[in-house]
């Protein structure tokens, strides 16, 4: 089955601002099977362990009877004009989705005055190098860090702590 990423225009997100967003999987099982093998899943992962989540889970009820409205044209229509890219993946890693899906995002993005689609993989060194060049590597170490920018990764390393 082809997998799902449902798209928000709006945002409270404090790490990003008001952007548009999409969120991995109609169903929580969906994005828990996207999550499988990080390091994170389970030992402090923002999204499974915070407000992420059960944000998600009220768009992926919602889905069931108005999928449109989380189509990342909707979101785009819906976004605030500040807003110069999207965030995809808040929940969920994107490497589910095959290159050509990641680069539609992009141009749909580009089409409405965005600069373009963040995206961030913990799969950099595997299932998610596909990715690269559209994603950032989500690193654990500065070793994996200089493994990944070695490979042509752009790396961004996880920290322990939130700052305010």
């Amino acid at each position: 089955m082809k997998p799902t990423i449902l798209w928000v225009g709006q945002s409270k997100n404090s790490k990003t601002g008001n952007i548009p967003q999409g969120y991995v999987g109609a169903t929580r099982e969906e994005t828990r099977k996207s999550c499988e093998g990080c390091p994170m899943l389970g030992n402090g992962c923002y999204h499974w362990q915070g407000l992420p989540r059960a944000a998600q889970a009220g768009m992926q009820r919602a889905y069931k009877n108005k999928p449109e409205r989380y189509s990342l044209a909707h979101a785009l229509d819906n976004s605030s004009r500040m807003a110069r890219y999207g965030r995809g993946a808040v929940g969920g890693d994107p490497w589910v989705f095959d290159r050509d899906t990641v680069i539609g995002w992009t141009d749909q993005a580009k089409a409405k005055g965005l600069k373009g689609i963040l995206l961030y993989t913990h799969f950099a060194a595997d299932k998610g190098a596909h990715l690269k060049g559209l994603a950032l590597a989500s690193v654990h170490t500065p070793a994996e860090a200089d493994d990944r920018i070695r490979e042509g990764w752009r790396a961004a390393m996880v920290a322990p702590y939130k700052t305010k």
